[in-house]
């Protein structure tokens, strides 16, 4: 009789001293885990972001700026035939501060990748004057959105017609020997002043529109 209590207690010691254990090595792997998952996600983040890196170098490779006049031209004729203008323009940019004189070839290609950028300038600035033209005999309640997204247009087309004619006037006509070439760059620029005189006479224009419409509404006061 006095046996069997005692082999019981045994037992249900010995069963608590085993839990007891099995909770103190699932503990230490909790905490080993813990420690080892920041290092791992490390780990992975920096392969991943490697990886895009590498990804995002063969996507998107670096062009050097900084080249010659030949390689710059090269890269000129590289974006005419592609039609990147706002590239065959900055290419042209730098081999017009090389100080030479541009040949018949050079100068087409400036003047073409100019006339591309402040064609479409000029395509939309018209057809925005129209709208606006349009909403101020409507009474539109939107004319303020329109007119300002009109003259951050003309900042952009002013802006690069007056890089066209400081170019022409600071590099291309000094350089200029032969009587065509000189009338060639006063040609050019001839045309974008007249560009900016377009758009200075029809904003003047639509500005008087709205001081006319403007009184028209407070004329009762």
């Amino acid at each position: 009789m006095g046996s069997a209590p005692a082999a019981r207690n045994r037992q249900q010691r010995s069963g608590l001293f085993r839990l007891y254990l099995f909770k103190q090595r699932t503990s230490r792997l909790r905490v080993s885990i813990l420690k080892t998952a920041p290092v791992t996600s490390r780990l992975e983040r920096q392969a991943r972001e490697g990886n895009s890196r590498q990804i995002s170098k063969h996507q998107e490779p670096e062009i050097d700026f900084t080249m010659a006049r030949e390689e710059n031209l090269y890269m000129a004729r590289l974006a005419e035939e592609t039609e990147r203008y706002e590239d065959l323009v900055h290419f042209m940019r730098k081999v017009v501060e090389s100080g030479q004189e541009l040949n018949d070839e050079e100068r087409n290609l400036l003047s073409v990748g100019y006339k591309n950028i402040v064609g479409g300038f000029r395509s939309s600035w018209r057809s925005l004057a129209l709208i606006e033209q349009r909403d101020l005999d409507a009474g539109s309640l939107r004319l303020d959105l329109l007119t300002n997204y009109r003259r951050r247009l003309e900042l952009q087309l002013e802006a690069t017609c007056d890089e066209v004619t400081q170019l022409i006037d600071k590099h291309l006509l000094p350089t200029a020997t032969s009587t065509d070439c000189k009338a060639f760059y006063l040609k050019m620029k001839a045309d974008y002043c007249r560009y900016m005189s377009e758009v200075a006479q029809v904003a003047s224009w639509l500005h008087s529109q709205h001081w006319r419409l403007w009184f028209m509404g407070h004329k009762h006061f």
